[in-house]
């Protein structure tokens, strides 16, 4: 079975948007590292000074005067330190498996994702109504810097601004309550792409059909809940579950020395057949050694299908979810 779940990899990749857990445990649960960002974007987290005009209200228009509502501004942006992947949950053992394998990349900066306010606007209840843009992310240093497994530990690189991979992001519309609880207003959709556009960890060809594009991973019936502090200096207790339809699952491959990236590489096969949910899809779309079909490997360890992808009464697709955290980074184009 160990071997077998080396196979599944993948989910960890997955999980880049997917895994959040409402009232889970805040540990960092990256074996036992803190995923901070050293520049976590110059943000003051004072609320003092803001317009607050002694009622509880503030008069500089951003809401209700209470904690986050003071502190939160548009452009504000977070990256994930924390995704404990809590779905699918079967066999036993594949969460934890699973775990081992991403822990390192977020530590690392190889896995990254973004949260950024687009809009932020108060309601006459006390709440704020917010976009924000979602999605994979990309740093100012080089992937060959960051490859080290156990990155700054072994000698890898700390990024000081991240930006967002084109054409792999999504705009969610949310609500924040008065007491800073943020949750979705309706689920969502997100194409994620972990890893630089010439350095997927994952591989795929794309189908516009499914409306997956290359390398990326389509999360659909995507929902979170996740509490922000008052101060604005983190996002807290975050839980998010989602969907991957069998026919997107079966054209991703995962790499199996992940998070080892060494030996990463693209050594197609075109003489392959390409058949979708087998290792010949793998082979002639991206290599004929280190990559396996991640469809062929969730049937074959007897994942469910226990997600209605779709919203019309059919399980059609794997669940997807787990516990996240996030703190502000700063946002820019490398130099």
């Amino acid at each position: 079975m160990k071997k077998l779940l080396r196979y599944g990899s993948v989910l960890v990749l997955v999980m880049a948007f997917a895994a959040c857990g409402s009232n889970g445990d805040d540990g960092d649960n990256q074996g036992g590292k803190d995923a901070n960002v050293t520049d976590q974007g110059g943000k003051d987290t004072s609320v003092a000074d803001q317009g607050d005009n002694g009622d509880g209200q503030d008069t500089n228009g951003n809401g209700a005067g209470n904690g986050c509502h003071l502190c939160l501004k548009v452009g504000d942006t977070f990256r994930f330190t924390k995704l404990d992947v809590k779905e699918p949950s079967k066999p036993e053992g594949l969460p934890e498996f699973l775990n081992d394998i991403w822990g390192p990349d977020i530590y690392a900066y190889r896995l990254n994702v973004l949260l950024q306010f687009k809009e932020i606007t108060p309601t006459d209840d006390g709440k704020l109504k917010a976009v924000i843009t979602v999605g994979s992310a990309w740093h100012d240093k080089d992937h060959t810097e960051v490859l080290p497994v156990n990155g700054p530990d072994d000698g890898g690189a700390t990024p000081t601004k991240f930006h967002f991979v084109e054409g792999a992001t999504s705009e969610i519309n949310v609500t924040i309550d008065e007491n800073c609880v943020l949750t979705t207003d309706e689920p969502g959709y997100l194409a994620f792409h972990p890893g630089p556009e010439h350095f997927g960890l994952l591989c795929g060809a794309g189908d516009e059909s499914l409306n997956l594009a290359k390398d990326t991973v389509p999360l659909s019936r995507l929902e979170t809940e996740a509490s922000i502090a008052q101060d604005c200096s983190s996002f807290t207790t975050g839980r998010l579950d989602g969907c991957i339809k069998v026919e997107a699952a079966c054209q991703l491959c995962s790499f199996v020395p992940a998070p080892n990236y060494a030996k990463w590489q693209r050594d197609v096969d075109e003489t392959s057949t390409g058949e979708v949910c087998s290792a010949h899809y793998c082979t002639r779309h991206c290599g004929k050694r280190n990559w396996a079909n991640f469809g062929a490997f969730v049937a074959a360890v007897g994942v469910p299908l226990a997600c209605e992808a779709d919203m019309d009464g059919n399980m059609n697709a794997y669940k997807i979810g787990g516990d996240w955290s996030a703190v502000p980074v700063t946002f820019g184009q490398p130099d």
